[in-house]
């Protein structure tokens, strides 16, 4: 029989008892999911007669616009990054950027050309622009820079073709004061501040508290929004509730977090640390999760939450201009002083055109996907095809790929094991956020707990 994306997935260990052998049906492609038992997800999967075999077809079929392909071409790109700098006030200590940094900074003439490239009605993807600035450097040491620009995103859309567009920047915090907050509010440009919350983990991994979170407190008091975003090193996982309780009692206008695992390799010198890392993370994320709901104050994490991103690559590409006036397609590799830039980089851009290389770009779009298919580095270590979560997964991050590659240590291959701790991590969010959910789902609708609502809706007779 062919394999079908129609999973079973076991939940024993999450219930208090499990004689009916009560799962998870996991449908990815049409987005269905519920509970089902084991004996009756084996009679579904035999198709022995016309009614399983409708159910199991109309479980297999794609839902139109569900699943986020991936291209093979930029002509439908619609996330740009513009990098104004490799500048930093900051010594962060996981930065994923730090050995890119100069004093390079872009040239207001190619931020316009690609700016015009945009918005001249050839390029017109199906989704509004999604522009952030954000990367290399903290952004707002090139405000002027970056006020230029923004007018110019303004223009090129009034007099081109109009495409909708959406504005972001990804800052430090150490440098929003009350002109710059104002005009960001005005231009309505979404403002994120990387923070850790509690004041000794900011000062050992960041620095500037007091600054960054009198900042804060200074924009919400004016009415401005202010988005919150933590990376977890693994000293800090143990502290995600106390984050949620800090926001809840010092920042009461934030109703949302969003946490981060971190790439860094340094960090794990073994497998098993990142193994471990990994395990507290999701332990301690679904602890915080819930104080937030007693609280009122969303958290959310998209490595840890899988379930609603569906897609056949973890990142589908973007433009991402550097300060050198060249297009990466990964916003965490932007300077030639980093490794594998020149993988990453597809063109460039002059003071009146842009160069594309499609077909570096598609062999890009092809290193990393669920489909076992790799670019020139051959850096698709595992098979993705059987698992339960690859849709959601979407191979993985491709920098990770890199990151940690083949390695022969003793007979072993180092980088493998790295891969599969990754998987191991997103195949248990996964299943963990589908029991979250369908938990909560039965609590709501039946005020009973999961375990007594399968004890009297699958009991097993003696």
């Amino acid at each position: 029989m062919k394999e079908e994306d129609i999973f079973y997935i076991d939940i024993s260990d999450y219930l208090n008892s499990n004689d009916a052998k009560v799962g998870i049906l996991y449908a990815p492609l049409g987005g269905n999911y519920g509970l089902i038992t084991h004996s009756e997800y084996c009679l579904l999967n035999s198709q022995e007669d016309e009614y399983h075999k409708d159910v199991w077809k109309s479980l297999s079929k794609e839902t139109e616009g569900l699943v986020d392909h991936f291209r093979t071409d930029t002509a439908e790109l619609y996330q740009i990054d513009i990098l104004a700098n490799n500048k930093c006030n900051f010594s962060c200590t996981y930065c994923y950027s730090a050995a890119g940094r100069s004093s390079q900074v872009l040239d207001f003439a190619k931020a316009k050309t690609l700016v015009d490239f945009l918005f001249n009605g050839n390029h017109n993807p199906k989704q509004p622009y999604i522009i952030h600035f954000s990367g290399g450097g903290e952004p707002l040491l090139s405000l002027d820079l970056i006020k230029q620009i923004v007018d110019y995103v303004e223009e090129a859309c009034n007099r081109g073709n109009k495409h909708p567009y959406m504005l972001g920047v990804v800052t430090n915090g150490s440098l929003l004061d009350e002109p710059t907050a104002h005009w960001l509010h005005s231009k309505n440009v979404e403002i994120v501040v990387s923070f850790e919350i509690l004041e000794h983990l900011q000062n050992k991994e960041r620095g500037n508290y007091k600054l960054v979170s009198s900042n804060i407190q200074r924009l919400l008091a004016l009415g401005i929004p202010v988005s919150i975003r933590t990376t977890f090193t693994p000293e800090g996982i143990t502290y995600m509730s106390d984050m949620v309780e800090e926001v809840y009692n010092k920042f009461p206008e934030i109703r949302n977090l969003t946490f981060d695992v971190v790439l860094a390799p340094n960090l794990f010198p073994q497998d098993k640390e990142l193994r471990n890392y990994y395990r507290r993370f999701l332990d301690c994320f679904y602890k915080a999760k819930e104080r937030g709901k007693e609280l009122n104050v969303g958290v959310s994490c998209l490595a840890a939450e899988p379930l609603y991103s569906l897609r056949d690559r973890m990142c589908n590409g973007k433009f991402v201009l550097t300060p050198w006036g060249e297009l990466s397609a990964c916003s965490r590799v932007t300077s030639p002083n980093e490794n594998h830039y020149n993988h990453y980089r597809f063109g460039f851009v002059g003071q009146n055109d842009v160069v594309i290389d499609e077909n570096h770009f598609a062999m890009i779009m092809r290193d990393s996907n669920i489909h076992g298919e790799t670019g020139k580095s051959g850096y698709q270590l595992l098979d993705c095809r059987k698992c339960f979560a690859r849709w959601n997964c979407g191979g993985g991050c491709s920098l990770f790929n890199k990151m940690f590659p083949p390695d022969t240590t003793n007979g072993d291959v180092l980088g493998v094991r790295f891969h599969e701790a990754r998987c191991e991590f997103v195949r248990e969010a996964l299943r963990r956020q589908l029991f979250f959910v369908i938990r909560h789902r039965i609590q709501k609708k039946y005020g009973v707990g999961i375990d007594k609502y399968i004890e009297s809706q699958y009991a097993v007779s003696s």
